[in-house]
């Protein structure tokens, strides 16, 4: 169950077995991200689609492969606004043992967002939900009352600790340009947050239990509560991002989720989703749209550009294959053979790589192959002889190993040969033999010696 306590100290105190198994899988999913980032993404090639978008960041990754396809301005720093509550579900989903808990929305939430214009899931003070209620109307309903009632049930009127955890929890995660003042967004002007940090952060927050299901639903029917019973109407939260809407212009089938943000302060808007399409799932930010027009009228660029980005990369890109399984590569040099001294080496491996359509592979990728220093006779067909390493406009995207095409024989005398150079070259060896030397030298110099002693002796007595 979750933890209702005066302080997030006492709170830490209570389930500390839970608490560390939640570390730990913090720690294996933050070790997952960053064994990512430090591979792959955020490396120089990304491609340039032929329109432009109004926002002013963006950062869309293939998650399957982790190719990041399109990126603008992605360390430029924006007000987050509503996607702040992407980090206010990681806290609550890793420090709830029991989701269906129920938490109680205290005035205290409701008197700090009085008169800001927040946007609402429609709560009332003393009003008890389940910890999962109040993450539906978070993520769907951009609920700041939800957000409130969160950080009060773990901290109670010390907002500011909750802060330091979600903040914690950014630089945990490697969103180092991401600094948050609350737990809902509405303190436009004092939290940051980039393109690619937001990506990071909700790369993390897809890898913890609920979160996907509950960000990419359409609608959630909330049960029945203290103050609305059965006999009352049934309250339905849909999601505030229009692509899921069949009625809006701005509807795309294959978009789910997963958050939206305006701050109204700065004039801006922002949005984070997730699409499948073919087999493939994508993570889409795009930060500082603007909210009208050249004209003066409200327009919402999230949803243009996001559409615009994802049938881009629908139509245009696809799973490719950079290597002929057939094609021989290089020549490998094979000593000790009874035959050919060489053998022709093979990619070992397909690699299926996330790619432009019309990408001319035959011109933009460059084979740099990497052969083994000594190949010794036997080979046999199938035999590793080295890597390749596959570059497309100088970057290396993947590196595969070479195999032998054809089995080499090894020639018994030139073997034979090689076993005693290999045995007299050995540096042990070499140290032994002049060590043996040196005694043998000593042994000659002490037995000539001792002679030569002994004939004195004899012609002393005569």
């Amino acid at each position: 169950m979750c933890y209702n306590s005066v302080s997030c100290l006492e709170k830490e105190r209570k389930s500390i077995t839970l608490k560390q198994a939640k570390r730990l899988i913090s720690l294996v999913a933050v070790f997952m991200i960053v064994f990512t980032v430090a591979c792959v993404p955020a490396r120089a090639l990304t491609f340039t689609p032929d329109f432009e978008i109004a926002s002013e960041g963006a950062y869309l990754v293939n998650l399957d492969t982790d190719t990041v396809i399109y990126e603008k301005n992605k360390d430029k720093q924006f007000c987050p606004a509503s996607l702040t509550k992407i980090m206010t579900a990681i806290i609550a989903l890793e420090n709830c043992e029991d989701l269906s808990t129920k938490v109680t929305a205290p005035v205290f939430v409701f008197d700090d967002l009085y008169g800001r214009n927040a946007s609402n899931a429609g709560m009332s003070a003393g009003e008890e939900m389940t910890m999962e209620d109040l993450l539906y109307g978070l993520m769907l309903k951009s609920g700041c009352d939800s957000a409130g009632t969160i950080a009060y049930y773990f901290c109670q009127e010390d907002t500011a600790s909750f802060v330091k955890m979600m903040n914690d929890k950014a630089k945990e995660i490697g969103a180092k340009d991401t600094v948050f003042a609350d737990p809902h967004g509405l303190n436009d002007g004092d939290s940051f947050t980039t393109a690619y940090d937001m990506y990071l952060i909700t790369k993390y927050a897809l890898s913890l239990p609920k979160f996907e299901e509950i960000a990419t639903s359409y609608y959630y029917e909330l049960p029945p509560t203290n103050k609305r019973g059965e006999d009352d109407s049934t309250r339905y939260w849909t999601h505030t991002n229009s692509m899921m809407n069949k009625n809006s212009s701005y509807y795309n089938q294959y978009v789910k989720g997963i958050k939206t943000g305006t701050a109204s302060k700065s004039n801006i808007q922002n949005l984070v989703t997730m699409a499948q399409k073919d087999g493939n799932t994508y993570l889409l930010v795009v930060l500082g749209a603007p909210t009208r027009d050249a004209d003066g009228n409200r327009q919402n660029s999230t949803f243009r550009d996001s559409n615009k980005l994802y049938n881009w990369v629908f139509s245009d890109f696809s799973m490719r294959s950079l290597v002929d399984l057939e094609e021989y590569v290089a020549e490998v040099p094979v000593e000790l053979s009874s035959g050919n001294n060489y053998v022709m080496a093979l990619p070992g491996e397909d690699v299926l790589y996330f790619l432009p359509e019309d990408l001319d592979l035959s011109t933009e990728m460059t084979k740099v192959p990497h052969l083994n220093e000594e190949v010794l006779a036997p080979i046999k067909k199938g035999d590793v002889v080295g890597t390749m390493d596959l570059q497309i406009q100088g970057e290396t995207v993947a590196t595969v190993k070479l195999i032998a095409a054809n089995d080499v024989n090894r020639s018994t005398m030139k073997y034979i040969i090689y076993q005693a150079q290999q045995f007299v070259g050995n540096k042990w060896v070499r140290v032994a033999l002049i060590v043996l030397g040196l005694l043998l030298f000593l042994y000659l110099v002490f037995t000539i010696s001792y002679r030569m002693k002994k004939k004195k002796r004899r012609r002393r007595f005569r």
